[in-house]
């Protein structure tokens, strides 16, 4: 008697279940995902290259201005470079005060006698 095999409808549903959502999912993501990039196409927004260009020359100049008004505060930073000059004078005051050292030595000694 030839033997037959028996078929759970629920292990084959479970198995082939999973591969068809993912599927469905890899298709659905898809076909969102071109319709996306069909919306980004470029378009011509000037009617003529004139006003194209003219549009153009305003917007530079907004951006010159924006990076001149930030050059300017670097400006102040720049002018931090002549403190240094001065401040190079300021060290010769650690050599007067070592110059000044005996002298507080010449105090301790007049409390001695």
């Amino acid at each position: 008697k030839p033997e037959t095999k028996v078929i759970n409808m629920s292990d084959y549903f479970k198995r082939y279940a999973g591969v068809a959502a993912a599927m469905l999912v890899l298709i659905t993501s898809s076909y969102f995902f071109m319709q996306q990039q069909k919306t980004y196409e470029q378009e011509d927004t000037f009617d003529s290259p004139e006003l194209a260009l003219q549009e153009l020359k305003k917007q530079l100049v907004m951006v010159s201005n924006y990076m001149n008004s930030g050059s300017s505060n670097l400006d102040k930073l720049g002018s931090m470079s002549k403190m240094d000059a001065g401040m190079e004078s300021l060290k010769y005051m650690g050599d007067a005060a070592r110059g000044m050292e005996p002298i507080s030595e010449m105090d301790i000694l007049e409390e001695k006698f």
